[in-house]
């Protein structure tokens, strides 16, 4: 196709634009959101492990960050904690974190494909290998696959774990 001014040139640059669109579209993928969210009175604990893959290699989590749970939800920027504000136990992969009341905890974003919706298959990818809250009511604790399923899917992009 030749390009020239006026009406082809403008036929072709939609066309081109239509088809990047699509293309764009269809090759993205979802964000998915994991929070543990303090709906109680007190302050609350969370533990976490993290996975090692099949080869070994350490399932990286995204740096632990903090907002108000009023704020979830928003445009609001995460607070990242400083490496005063939690435990790192190296050896063992665990973070540890105090949360204050109606505070969220984010623990990580992963991406998936938009055509791969295996529950089963997300679950094994999760970063996490072992996750317990503890606070005044008690403890929760998931080990294994069971600590991506204790996140309950609040919307399409967000899980979250709730303590009340």
């Amino acid at each position: 196709m030749q390009l020239t001014f006026g009406r082809v040139k403008l036929k072709y640059v939609r066309l081109v634009v239509l088809t990047a669109c699509v293309f764009l579209l269809t090759g993205c993928s979802r964000a998915l959101l994991f929070v543990v969210t303090n709906r109680s009175a007190g302050s609350i604990e969370v533990r976490y492990k993290m996975k090692k893959s099949p080869a070994g290699v350490l399932l990286a989590c995204d740096a632990p960050g903090t907002m108000m749970a009023s704020q979830l939800g928003t445009n609001q920027p995460w607070r990242v904690l400083s490496d005063s504000e939690y435990q790192l136990d190296q050896v063992n992969h665990q973070l540890t974190v105090s949360l204050k009341a109606q505070e969220t905890l984010r623990i990580t974003v992963t991406n998936y494909p938009s055509n791969e919706a295996d529950e089963i298959t997300e679950a094994r990818r999760f970063c996490i290998e072992e996750i317990e809250v503890t606070g005044d009511r008690g403890a929760v604790k998931f080990v294994g696959e069971e600590a991506y399923y204790g996140f309950v899917a609040e919307t399409s992009m967000l899980r979250s774990l709730t303590y009340k």
